[in-house]
């Protein structure tokens, strides 16, 4: 019976554990949140291959203006949070927002490379850094001048450049 107990607990941790995806040494976490309708995946990438082992989730902060909805479409096991700070034009063609990601060092307290990914669906935005200290990403999704969630309902899709 105390196997089985054992058994079973060691597969819930795994589970756990392994919630997001690893490969040759690299572990992904990808939330996902919606900026204005838009989609925006970031992408976190942690080179763990010196056999540490990070039990903390990544903390994510998403700045956006204010007035502009935003919401968590999917945290992926990480503590994703949405701030307003700021203001934009209502017709602005962009719409600026900054990601930050902190992610834990290692239960040994070792630091190791993280590099996030942060995209619009057609436009790509990197920065690496190291765990245990807040990484920055700054992008943009469409503006519309209805900075209220409803691009879906006939009020275009905005005019987004990717010359950035």
């Amino acid at each position: 019976m105390l196997r089985k107990k054992l058994l079973v607990g060691f597969l819930a941790m795994m589970l756990f554990v392994t919630a997001g995806v690893a490969y040759a040494g690299w572990y992904f976490r990808d939330p996902i949140v919606n900026i204005a309708g838009t989609t925006v995946t970031i992408d976190i990438g942690k080179n763990l291959s010196t056999g540490g082992a990070a039990q903390q989730p990544d903390r994510v902060l998403v700045v956006v203006p204010k007035e502009v909805d935003a919401r968590v479409v999917d945290s992926q096991g990480a503590r994703v949070k949405i701030a307003h700070r700021g203001k934009v034009k209502e017709d602005a063609e962009r719409i600026p927002f900054t990601v930050i990601v902190v992610s834990p060092k290692t239960v040994e307290g070792q630091r190791y490379q993280v590099d996030v990914i942060v995209s619009n669906g057609s436009q790509t935005w990197e920065a690496k850094g190291r765990s245990g200290k807040p990484i920055r990403v700054k992008g943009w999704v469409p503006g519309t001048g209805d900075h209220h969630g409803d691009r879906d309902h006939g009020h275009g899709h905005g005019h987004g450049h990717d010359d950035d």
